[in-house]
This record gives C-alpha cells, structure tokens and sequence, in this order.
C-alpha cells in the first residue's frame, strides 16, 4: 500500500514505526468507521497480538535449523525435520 507525504510526516512526528504500519496493513482486519476504510490496533489487540508474537518468537528460535520438504509443484508439504 502506498503511503502518503502526509501520513510519513505524521508517523514521524507520532513515532508510529512503518513495521508497526505494515504489520497492520498485513495481518488486521480494514472496517469502515466515521465514512472511511480504518485498520485499528486497540490496546486490547495490541497486547493479544504481542504476547502472541513472543511466544511465537521463542518457538522459531528454539526451531533453527528445521526443513521443509515440498512436493514438485512446491503446493504441497511432504515432510518436515531438523537438521543441527
């Protein structure tokens, strides 16, 4: 999505970072609210979301080294193990 002058000024001066941006862009939900498409992150998602992450964080460190083997057309997970 394309991001305006404007709005890059305003999220300086907010210290609303473009990964926080594109996260939302990406992973939430637009709804239509005050007569314009909105993607909102409350603080009761922002926590939910964050715990989330974290814990999904741990499990790809603790996860190096694991392959995924697809099948010819690459749609399709044959198998999966770890390689150390």
């Amino acid at each position: 999505m394309k991001i305006s002058n404007h709005a890059l000024l305003r999220m300086q001066q907010r210290k609303i970072w473009p990964e926080v941006v594109t996260f939302m862009e990406q992973f939430l939900p637009p709804a239509y609210r005050n007569s314009s498409n909105q993607i909102i992150l409350d603080r009761k998602t922002a926590t939910t979301l964050a715990k989330k992450l974290r814990k999904t964080a741990e499990k790809i460190e603790k996860s190096k080294g694991t392959k995924i083997i697809l099948d010819s057309a690459g749609t399709t997970i044959i198998t999966t193990y770890k390689k150390y």
